[in-house]
C-alpha cells in the first residue's frame, strides 16, 4: 500500500510543458545531427536531391536513423509520462482525503493506496485505445510525418537550414499532441483518484454528494458548463446535456470529445454538517489535539506533513 509519504506532489501543467519541452529539445539536437551528418556526407555544393538519396539505401538509412531516435524520444517520454500520472493520483486520492477529513471534522481510516488500483487506471481504455496503444500511435505518426517532410525537402533541394526547420516543425506539432496527452492524462489521473478516495470514505461511513465543479471561462465546454454544480444521481454518475454519462470530470465513459483537455473537477457538500463545526477532544483515543488536526487554517501541505509522523 501506497501512504501519504510515498506520495510526491503532481507536477503543475506548466512544469509537465517545460519538461516535455525538454525532452523534444534534446531529441532534436540529436536529428538535427542526423539530418548535419547526410548533408555534410552527401550534398553537392549545399543542395541535396533525392535522388542522391535513392543510391546505396542512403535514403533508408537516415530514415532508420531518425525512425530510432523518435523510438528513444517515446521511450523517454513514456517513463516521465508515467512517473507523472502515479504521482497525479496519489496526490489526488490523498489531496481528496485531506479535503474529506476537513469538511468532515474527522479522521479517516484509509489504509493507504493499493499499487494495483494505480496500475489499473494507466491502463485504463480512452478513445478505444490504452494509454501505451495510443503512444504507439502518435510514435508511428510521427515518423510518417519526419519521413514525408525529409522526402519533400529532398524534392524540392532545399539546403540544410530550410531541411533542418522543416524538420523541427514537424517535431514541434508532434510535441503539441504529446503536452495535450499528458495533460488530459494527468487530469484524468487526479480525478480518478478523487473519486476512488470518495468511495473509500463512504465506506468509512461518511455521507455526502458530489457535485460537477466546471472552469467557467470562455475555453470550457457548454455541456461542461452546464454541469457546474450538478450532482451525482443515485447510482453515482453525472447525466451530461447529449446523454453521456460518468462518475467524475475526465471519466474515460464519457468518450473523447468530454475527456480531452478537460479541467473540470469536482467538490464534495455535506449537506447535514453546519459549516465551520468541530468535533471535541473527548471523542479521541489518541493525544492528539483534534483542533490541531482540524483547524480551519490547516493547509493541504500540513495535513500532509502530519501523515509522515
Amino acid at each position: 500500500m501506497l501512504q501519504p509519504k510515498q506520495a510526491p506532489f503532481a507536477p503543475t501543467e506548466k512544469q509537465i510543458e517545460q519538461r516535455i519541452k525538454v525532452l523534444y529539445r534534446d531529441a532534436y539536437r540529436d536529428i538535427q545531427r542526423t539530418i548535419a551528418t547526410m548533408y555534410e556526407q552527401y550534398s553537392r555544393d549545399g543542395e541535396l536531391s533525392l535522388a542522391d538519396m535513392t543510391r546505396y539505401n542512403r535514403l533508408s538509412n537516415v530514415e532508420r536513423e531518425l525512425a530510432q531516435l523518435l523510438s528513444q524520444l517515446y521511450i523517454n517520454n513514456k517513463r516521465y509520462l508515467y512517473e507523472t500520472l502515479e504521482a497525479a493520483y496519489l496526490h489526488g486520492y490523498f489531496e481528496q482525503q485531506y479535503k474529506l477529513e476537513m469538511a468532515a471534522q474527522q479522521a479517516l481510516g484509509s489504509g493507504g493506496v493499493n499499487e494495483k488500483a494505480v496500475q489499473a487506471m494507466i491502463a485504463e481504455s480512452l478513445t478505444g485505445l490504452v494509454l501505451d496503444e495510443r503512444l504507439g500511435e502518435n510514435q508511428r505518426l510521427a515518423v510518417n510525418q519526419m519521413r514525408q517532410a525529409l522526402s519533400y525537402s529532398l524534392v524540392q533541394g532545399e539546403s540544410y537550414v530550410k531541411a533542418a526547420k522543416r524538420i523541427k516543425e514537424t517535431l514541434g506539432k508532434d510535441q503539441a499532441r504529446s503536452v495535450l496527452v499528458a495533460w488530459t492524462e494527468t487530469h484524468r489521473a487526479y480525478e480518478t483518484a478523487s473519486h476512488d478516495s470518495r468511495e473509500q470514505a463512504k465506506a468509512d461511513g461518511l455521507v455526502f454528494e458530489t457535485a460537477w465543479l466546471a472552469t467557467l471561462d470562455k475555453r470550457t465546454r457548454q455541456r461542461h458548463r452546464a454541469m457546474d454544480g450538478k450532482t451525482q444521481d443515485a447510482d453515482g454518475y453525472f447525466s451530461l446535456p447529449g446523454g453521456s454519462k460518468g462518475r467524475y470530470p475526465g471519466d474515460p465513459m464519457l468518450g473523447a470529445s468530454d475527456v480531452i483537455r478537460c479541467r473540470c473537477t469536482t467538490v464534495t457538500n455535506f449537506v447535514d454538517r453546519l459549516p465551520g463545526s468541530r468535533r471535541g477532544r473527548s471523542e479521541y483515543d489518541d493525544a492528539r489535539s483534534p483542533n490541531d488536526l482540524f483547524n480551519g487554517k490547516t493547509t493541504y501541505k500540513d495535513w500532509y506533513a502530519s501523515r509522515l509522523e
